[in-house]
């Protein structure tokens, strides 16, 4: 009998119908206990079903004076389907999969009280391994409705999104550290719809998720997190469980967004294997975003938020494909901890801008504390820790980097050679003549264009060059000296490198002893309207 049941399930899933038949007729009660096995080690699909519905009393339930929503869509991360005319939708789920709801214009999703959407469906039927940091519970039983209702909501044809890189808090005073200074911020604005938080959000430490609540709670405005590569648990089998803290504490770990005439796509682009994890786009979200854009129209903008930039990732031209024939798409990530922006070509003529949003803990919460006892941690290429906002109007869209803690003005520092007899780490750059003047834009790109005068006098044009901010190498300095870093402090983690975004001019050789002023000026094509004074001063005058 063991014999034929090894025969019969090697035929059953390799030769074909006629093995299959042989082995029905002969042996058919052992085919169905075969196949159910299979189907539950393998598969264990089940149809979820459920109402979507205006919930227009918040309380969650769908009511029979509620109005039922015809065409929303629901997705398992693969497939989609449309609610139908009494809101009712069907959908295949197998174990791992969640079933979410793609917010519509118009529309808001329910949240929870850390303002975090709630319209979403774990099926996990074998649960996920034991992993050190608490993750997904088995689905036990599957209700027999997954109803979700929808707000109604009004959303302007202009809104601004807050696009939070990298906060990266693995202890809880890096918690702190963030609710001083991130929260008041966000908290005061009335002007934010919503903010995403592009990955890493914890720095391995996956207990850090449930104290990222306590911080979003406080935005007042809806938070979409996306999945970084220090959110992962660790344990091996990665399939179903690499994501299990995540999604126990923030739902989906990719999944989509409509507000006004932008579609956002928050994706998971971390891979794990062997040595780590590798960026890369899996064939299900590919899958998911091709049907997705299928339902967005071609005249709307695409916004694609990721951790890993998209630039870098193994499988880009895959997903450059499916946006070939798009003209408005735009791409938002994290993980660098430095500003910068790629245009990536695609398609016949056309790029994709991706602007990597630096990081609200600059280079990992490391370096020297200022005045409030918090580290600098300045990121590599000189710039100060902060955040994007962008403002979409229609399909179209403007940007300003926010310092943290500094003015929206300031969006510039400038350098001039001072030389300064106590600071030694202050020293002239290799190869300068001590009448340059560098101009840090730090959301520069290779679509500036920078400017500056001395005096009054005429604007010259500043050309963008690849050096290292004289500030940073400053640091790099007292490292080496072993100054830095003071007792209790972390090393910064900078590098000797060229930041990408630094710009360099001259004054005249003949200017007169005493203090002169120079004035820069950056613009862009994405909003970038600064304007920056300072002032140095030739010759001594205490002698």
């Amino acid at each position: 009998m063991k014999n034929l049941c090894k025969k019969c399930l090697l035929t059953w899933v390799g030769p074909g119908k006629q093995a299959s038949v042989f082995c029905a007729r002969y042996y058919g009660l052992i085919i169905p206990f075969l196949v159910l096995t299979f189907a539950y080690s393998y598969g264990q699909s089940t149809q979820i079903t459920g109402f979507i519905y205006s919930d227009v009393n918040e309380n969650g339930s769908y009511d029979a004076s509620e109005t039922p929503l015809e065409g929303i869509l629901v997705s398992n991360g693969k497939d989609i389907v449309a609610s139908g005319v009494k809101g009712r939708y069907e959908i295949k789920a197998t174990h791992g999969q969640t079933i979410f709801v793609i917010k519509p214009a118009g529309f808001a999703l329910p949240t929870d009280e850390y303002g975090i959407p709630k319209a979403y469906f774990h099926y996990y039927p074998r649960g996920t391994i034991s992993t050190q940091y608490p993750g997904l519970s088995t689905t036990n039983d599957v209700p027999s409705r997954v109803d979700f209702g929808l707000l109604p909501s009004t959303e302007p044809d202009t809104f601004k999104v807050a696009m939070l890189g990298d906060l990266q808090m693995r202890i809880q005073e890096e918690i702190n550290y963030t609710n001083r200074l991130l929260t008041p911020e966000l908290y005061v604005r009335d002007d934010l719809s919503m903010a995403i938080l592009l990955g890493d959000i914890a720095d391995d430490e996956l207990d850090i998720l449930n104290g990222t609540l306590q911080i979003t709670k406080h935005f007042k405005m809806v938070s979409y997190p996306v999945f970084g590569n220090h959110d992962r648990n660790l344990e091996q089998p990665w399939q179903h469980n690499f994501t299990s803290t995540f999604k126990s504490v923030f739902g989906p770990d990719y999944y989509a967004a409509n507000y006004g005439k932008v579609h956002f796509i928050m994706l998971n682009d971390v891979l794990p294997n062997a040595n780590g994890y590798s960026g890369e786009i899996t064939q299900d979200q590919l899958t998911f975003i091709k049907n997705d854009l299928k339902h967005v129209p071609k005249d709307h903008l695409v916004v694609f938020t990721q951790h890993i930039p998209l630039y870098t990732l193994k499988n880009k031209e895959a997903l450059l494909e499916l946006i070939a024939d798009r003209d408005h798409v735009l791409a938002v990530s994290g993980h660098r901890h430095i500003l910068e922006q790629e245009f990536i070509p695609y398609a016949k003529d056309k790029e994709l801008h991706e602007v990597v949003a630096g990081a609200v803990c600059g280079l990992w919460w490391d370096g020297e504390r200022d005045w409030k006892g918090i580290p600098v941690a300045v990121m590599g290429g000189g710039a100060p820790k902060g955040y994007y906002v962008f403002t979409f109007t229609g399909n179209q869209y403007q940007m300003t980097y926010k310092a943290l803690e500094l003015p929206s003005e300031k969006q510039v520092n400038i350098w001039a050679w001072q030389p300064d007899r106590g600071d030694p780490g202050m020293q002239l750059p290799a190869g300068f003549q001590g009448n340059e003047i560098l101009a840090n834009v730090f959301a520069g790109s290779v679509k500036t264009t920078v400017s500056m005068r001395i005096d009054d006098g005429d604007w010259q044009p500043m050309k963008k060059v690849a050096v290292q901010d004289p500030y940073i190498a400053r640091i790099l300095f007292y490292e080496k000296e072993g100054i830095y870093p003071t007792a209790g402090q972390i090393k910064s983690g900078l590098k000797k490198e060229p930041s990408g975004h630094i710009w360099l001019g001259y004054y005249p050789g003949n200017l007169e002893k005493g203090s002169h002023k120079v004035e820069v000026k950056a613009t862009d094509p994405y909003g970038l309207n600064a304007y920056e004074v300072s002032f140095f001063i030739l010759g001594r005058f205490d002698e």
